[in-house]
């Protein structure tokens, strides 16, 4: 994609003929897709889910990306029980993107909701994004940049952010600016799940009415129905990411 501010005034729809798809501007300083009106940037289909489909991001910017009652406002990448779809971001910004929320129903991720199985970020910055929650809004709120999301019967999720900034990032609950949910999946003792945060920085971000995951919380789960996982978090630098409860500057 050629420099310049590109309006998006619909929505991109990944389907299954979009296999192991490339989108690549000139840098994310340049080449900008900046969405007009409601509605998420980029969407996967219900044909794109069932199937074994990869997509990267690399030298972009991901701006406006506004959705109501939906998870991720600028990218919504899953999968379905039996495939695996792998999404990879590289040098890519995602900016001023959020959710609202008008209803009883909860909500995840900001700008990022992933529920595929492999996740790589690398060189990324996630700024101003949030979950906001509008009138007539009941539902819990979470990670405000990204969410990551086990699926059912799948072998795991495996995420590795290196080299990474969450900046000013907002969720109404928890998690200001990650949030990982290890819900409604299933033990794979050979292979445990993983998030692997790796020279991250993590500034200014928020639980604006939570008293959990100022910056990161990382739900992992008990018992038989959830899978096994590791988390690592490495050579990060957290400063002054809050949540509204006591005593809470700076939590993870």
């Amino acid at each position: 994609i050629a420099p310049g501010v590109h309006t998006v005034s619909a929505v991109g729809e990944l389907n299954a003929a979009c296999p192991n798809l490339l989108i690549r501007g000139e840098s994310a300083k340049t080449t900008i897709l900046e969405r007009t009106g409601t509605g998420r940037i980029i969407n996967s289909l219900s044909t794109y889910l069932t199937t074994t489909n990869n997509l990267t991001l690399r030298d972009l910017t991901l701006r406006g990306g506004n959705s109501t009652n939906a998870n991720g406002s600028a990218i919504y990448f899953g999968r379905s029980a039996g495939s695996n779809n792998n999404l990879t971001l590289e040098r890519v910004i995602f900016e001023n993107n959020q959710v609202n929320n008008t209803n009883g129903t909860n909500y995840t991720g900001g700008a990022v909701f992933f529920q595929g199985n492999v996740l790589t970020i690398t060189d990324c910055y996630f700024k101003n994004n949030k979950l906001n929650r509008g009138t007539g809004g009941t539902g819990q709120l979470r990670g405000g940049a990204l969410s990551l999301a086990c699926v059912s019967n799948t072998n795991g999720l495996f995420a590795t952010i290196t080299n990474t900034t969450f900046e000013g990032n907002e969720a109404f609950t928890e998690g200001g600016a990650i949030f990982f949910n290890n819900q409604d999946a299933v033990v794979v003792p050979e292979e445990k799940s993983y998030v692997k945060l790796l020279n991250c920085t993590f500034i200014d971000n928020k639980a604006t009415n939570g008293n959990l995951g100022g910056a990161v919380i990382l739900n992992n789960g008990t018992g038989a129905t959830f899978f096994t996982c590791e988390h690592s978090i490495v050579n990060c630098t957290f400063l002054n990411n809050s949540s509204s409860g006591n005593n809470s500057m700076n939590t993870l």
